[in-house]
C-alpha cells in the first residue's frame, strides 16, 4: 500500500466525485471546500535519520506476550488476532472500563482540540470495553501496525468512505450504514445516551472472528515488540513526572510511582479511573511520538463544520525511504530521548535511542501518546 498521505489525497478526490454522482457514503455530509487535498496544518519537524535496520529482529518467545513482554499462563492467547477497540476520551466517555486490561493503549488528538483512545487487546481479555466510538483516519495505519480487528461505533461520512473503499482489514461497525447494516459485537453499556452507552468485549469480538464467512482469527502477522533491560550507552535522564499539553482542558500526566514501578495516569490533576475497578490507570512505558498532522477536507460534523485530522504514522522522504521522528520512552521512572520509526507492513513501531541502538521497552503495558510536531511535553 502507498505512503497513506499521498493515499488519503486521492481517496478525497474520489470522495468528492462519488459524493458529486449522487451515490456517496452515508451520514450527513457537508459540502468539502474547494481545497480537494489535505492542508498542513503545522509545519512538521525535520525527521532525523538513524542506521536502519534496526537488527536483530525481536524473536516471538512462545509464552510471552509479543505485546508487553510478560509470560503468559495461557500462552494460546497470543496466537489470536489482535482487537482495536475506539475508545472515547471526552468527559461523558470518562471513567472508561476496560482500558487496563488493553496491552497497548494509543491517544491522539481529534478535531476540537480533545483527544480518542485506541485500546489493544491480544493477551488478556475483559468483558465491557467502553464507551466505544467513531473511528478516525489514524486507526487506518494502526489497524495495519498491530495487523488487527478494528471496533467502533460510527464515523462521519467521509471516513466512511474511506474505510469502505480504500482498506481491506476487518471491520467491526456498530452503526449502520448505506452500504450495510451495523455489526454485531456490541451492546448497551452502564452510561447513558448513544454512543456513550456502547460497549463490546473481547470474548464476543474473537468470537465474531470465528464465524463462518469472516475467517478473520490467525496470529498477529507482525514481529513482537522488544523487551528487556537499559543498556549502554543509552542515555537517560530521571523524570518523576511529564505531561502532554494537548489542550488547556486535555492535560494527561503520567507520574511515576517508586513503590508500584508503574507510571500513574492524571487527567486534569486527578487520578484517571478506571470505571469497574475505581483502580487509577497505570502503565509500565509512556512513549511519546511526534508524527505530522495534517487538517482534511472531511467534515467531522455537519453542524460545527471541524474538519478531521491525518496523522502521518508512515512518513516518508522525497526519494519514498521510512524516515525517523523524534520520540521519547519513560520507563522505569527515567525519560529516553529516542526516535521512532515504522516501516508500513509488515513491520512493527520500532524505537532506537539517540545513537541508532533498539530501544527496548519494560515489560508490561504501554501506553503512546501521540503529537504533533509543535507540542512540546512538561516534565518534573
Amino acid at each position: 500500500m502507498a505512503h497513506l498521505k499521498g493515499a488519503i489525497s486521492l481517496l478525497l478526490i474520489g470522495f468528492l466525485v462519488t459524493f458529486l454522482g449522487g451515490c456517496g457514503p452515508s451520514g450527513p455530509i457537508a459540502t468539502p471546500t474547494p481545497t480537494k487535498t489535505p492542508r498542513p496544518l503545522v509545519t512538521p519537524a525535520a525527521p532525523t535519520n538513524t542506521p536502519e535496520p534496526l537488527t536483530p529482529t525481536p524473536t516471538p518467545e512462545p509464552d510471552r506476550c509479543p505485546l508487553t513482554g510478560e509470560v503468559m499462563e495461557e500462552p494460546e492467547k497470543a496466537l489470536r488476532r489482535p482487537l482495536i477497540v475506539k475508545i472515547g476520551n471526552d468527559e461523558r466517555s470518562r471513567p472508561q472500563s476496560g482500558l487496563h486490561k488493553a496491552d497497548i493503549v494509543i491517544e491522539h488528538l481529534t478535531e476540537g482540540g480533545i483527544t480518542r483512545l485506541d485500546a489493544v487487546y491480544l493477551c488478556q481479555d475483559f468483558e465491557k470495553i467502553g464507551a466505544v466510538r467513531s473511528a478516525r483516519l489514524i486507526d487506518i495505519p494502526l489497524a495495519y501496525m498491530f495487523d488487527g480487528i478494528f471496533a467502533h461505533a460510527g464515523a462521519s461520512g467521509g471516513v466512511i468512505w474511506v474505510f469502505e473503499h480504500q482498506t481491506n482489514f476487518p471491520r467491526l461497525n456498530e452503526v449502520q450504514t448505506e452500504n450495510k447494516p451495523g455489526d454485531p459485537g456490541f451492546d448497551k453499556g452502564p452510561k447513558e445516551g448513544w454512543p456513550y452507552n456502547t460497549f463490546t468485549s473481547t470474548t464476543v469480538l474473537w468470537q465474531i472472528a470465528e464465524e463462518p464467512g469472516r475467517d478473520w482469527q490467525r496470529p498477529m502477522q507482525r514481529p513482537p515488540l522488544l523487551f528487556g533491560p537499559l543498556e549502554p550507552p543509552t542515555k537517560v535522564e530521571e523524570v518523576n513526572e511529564i505531561t502532554i499539553p494537548y489542550f488547556s482542558d486535555n492535560r494527561p500526566t503520567w507520574r511515576w510511582d517508586e513503590e508500584d514501578e508503574r507510571y500513574l495516569r492524571f487527567i486534569h490533576g486527578a487520578p484517571d479511573i478506571e470505571a469497574t475497578t475505581e483502580e487509577q490507570m497505570s502503565a509500565a512505558n509512556v512513549i511519546v511520538i511526534w508524527a505530522e498532522h495534517e487538517e482534511t477536507d472531511i467534515i467531522e460534523d455537519e453542524y460545527t463544520y471541524p474538519k478531521s485530522l491525518e496523522i502521518i504514522l508512515n512518513a516518508n522522504d522525497e526519494n519514498g525511504n521510512a524516515v525517523w521522528s523524534k520520540a521519547v520512552l519513560l520507563r522505569d521512572g527515567y525519560l529516553i530521548p529516542a526516535r521512532w520509526i515504522w516501516r508500513w507492513m509488515p513491520h512493527m513501531l520500532e524505537l532506537a535511542d539517540e545513537e541508532g541502538n533498539p530501544l527496548p521497552l519494560a515489560e508490561g503495558n504501554s501506553w503512546i501518546e501521540v503529537v504533533p510536531p509543535w507540542l512540546e511535553i512538561e516534565t518534573e
